[in-house]
């Protein structure tokens, strides 16, 4: 089977599971989800892209509940909450100082995603129960992107392409990385 074929079909038996799991068991929106999974192999995949991205994600998590409990008792003004959102989005940058941190996107991810819950789910950040579902998006996360980490049994895996060509150029002129399914020996 096409490497292409066994990701589509892989990844879409993956994408429904994750759809009822969310849908049942874990109340996260299913965006959640899928946002760890793609933030998983923007992270570069494996067991380094898995610790990666939880820690990003986590990090961003963290972030977000800080600016939102300051913002949730601070004055009601859009300004004081758009300059704390700045605040955040600057921590989030000088976070990504830290190597396990360098990839800024995995920890925007978590951030967004924390805030994007607390707006689709009408709650707070000092709602009850708010962080124990963030909490809760961890197994179903860790669950998906390990899924990712193409075992021995899986048919295929997700690795960068050599760098040992410079990244391509588009038509455009802008430089793109480019990541390759490859079959398991």
């Amino acid at each position: 089977m096409p490497p292409l074929v066994a990701a589509m079909i892989s990844l879409g038996v993956l994408g429904a599971i994750d759809t009822y799991i969310t849908a049942t068991v874990f109340p996260v929106p299913v965006w959640v989800t899928f946002i760890a999974w793609a933030s998983f192999f923007a992270c570069g995949g494996g067991q380094r892209g898995l610790i990666k991205s939880i820690v990003s994600n986590g990090t961003g998590i963290i972030i977000a509940t800080i600016t939102l409990l300051i913002i949730q008792f601070g004055p009601a003004y859009p300004i004081f909450a758009a300059v704390l959102v700045g605040l955040g989005t600057s921590a989030m940058v000088l976070a990504s100082s830290i190597q396990i941190l360098s990839f800024t996107p995995a920890i925007v991810f978590g951030f967004a995603s924390f805030v994007g819950t607390t707006a689709a789910t009408n709650t707070t950040v000092v709602t009850s129960g708010i962080i124990i579902q963030h909490s809760l998006r961890w197994p179903p996360c860790c669950l998906e992107a390990s899924s990712g980490c193409s075992p021995k049994w899986a048919p295929i895996s997700w690795q960068p392409r050599s760098r040992s060509p410079p990244n391509s150029v588009t038509q455009k002129g802008q430089r793109h990385e480019t990541a390759t399914l490859s079959r398991r020996a």
